[in-house]
């Protein structure tokens, strides 16, 4: 068995509109990334109420790995919990799920020119071609 990347596709993209809603694993309730993928995946609320859910990405993964469903992870997460050589790293097609993510802080704070740069910083790295 070869060790799989985390920046290595091990097979073909896929559309959102393909998976199996039945078939995916999600974090429990309370977690931003399981509302985040209900969102992408237009998982109807009572499908999601009796899909299986579990505390972390680590359980999830190696339910995946198992054979038992798939799950959506973000890019950041690959490096981390998609080393199973047992998985396929499918990326999604044009157009894909995606997050918004939002810098927010009380304007009082004595912070405000800290958080200005790191919004500085991530309005370059935005503004780069991958």
């Amino acid at each position: 068995m070869r060790e799989t990347s985390y920046d290595e596709v091990t097979a073909e993209p896929v559309s959102l509109a393909s998976i199996a809603t039945d078939r995916i694993l999600l974090l429990d309730e309370g977690h931003c990334f399981r509302d985040q993928t209900i969102a992408a995946c237009h998982i109807k609320n009572d499908t999601a109420s009796r899909t299986f859910a579990a505390t972390s990405l680590s359980t999830i993964v190696e339910f995946v790995a198992n054979g038992q469903g798939v799950t959506l992870l973000s890019q950041i997460a690959l490096r981390k919990e998609a080393t199973d050589p047992r998985i396929a790293i499918h990326p999604f097609r044009s157009p894909g799920a995606e997050r918004l993510l939002r810098l927010v802080w009380c304007q009082a704070t004595s912070f405000a020119p800290t958080f200005e740069r790191i919004a500085d910083v991530i309005r370059t790295v935005r503004a780069t071609p991958a």
